[in-house]
């Protein structure tokens, strides 16, 4: 037997350490005009409201206009704009939502793991797995009585559920009758996998067979 071809993995469960939140406000009028300047007004407010608050990231986006039609003749129109916020701070993102509550409506609310999370975490796991590619490949070479072995191939795969966890009952906005405490905030976890499929060829005495 020259070649063998084993598989070995690591994993890790990290804290969704980011929180990412969309907001919107969504307008219709009859003119379009008049719908654009109502939802330009009210994001312009939203991001007076964010300004020199720390830890936040944001930013507009999706700006839709579109005709509302009534016996397929158009009676007004409508305008919507989303507002997503980011942050890592629970504090910082709770104040800011809640303050932005008053003004705009929460579209989404999820937890994902932080690209510099993830990447701390794929570069031990790789560390990881390669460790484990080694004792397993040593370990093959010892028992199949081997001198010793070279890579023929190796391929490094990371696998990594970011999926948000969506608002659960105890994320669900609560309002007040002032117009909106901030949700309650609580993250989960994402699994890392990294795993390495490799092919290995013996030697026996300095030669392969």
């Amino acid at each position: 037997m020259r070649q063998v071809s084993f598989s070995v993995e690591s994993a890790a469960k990290i804290d969704q350490d980011l929180i990412e939140a969309s907001l919107y406000f969504e307008t219709q009028r009859l003119e379009a005009a008049d719908a654009a300047a109502e939802v330009n007004d009210k994001m312009a407010e939203a991001l007076k409201l964010l300004e020199g608050r720390k830890g936040l990231e944001y930013s507009t986006l999706a700006y839709q206009t579109y005709p509302v039609y009534e016996k397929s003749e158009i009676e007004g129109w409508r305008v919507r704009q989303v507002l997503q916020v980011s942050g890592q701070d629970k504090t910082a993102v709770t104040d800011a939502l809640s303050a932005l509550q008053k003004t705009l409506s929460i579209q989404s609310l999820n937890f994902v793991v932080s690209r510099g999370a993830r990447d701390e975490t794929n570069a031990q796991l790789t560390k990881d797995v390669l460790d484990k590619f080694k004792q397993r490949a040593q370990l093959i070479a010892t028992t199949m009585d081997a001198a010793s072995y070279e890579i023929t191939n190796i391929q490094i795969n990371t696998q990594g559920s970011n999926q948000p966890e969506y608002p659960r009952a105890e994320m669900m906005m609560a309002r007040d009758s002032s117009g909106g405490a901030g949700p309650a905030l609580e993250a989960g976890k994402s699994e890392i996998v990294v795993s390495a499929n490799a092919t290995i060829e013996l030697v026996f005495d300095g030669k392969r067979r």
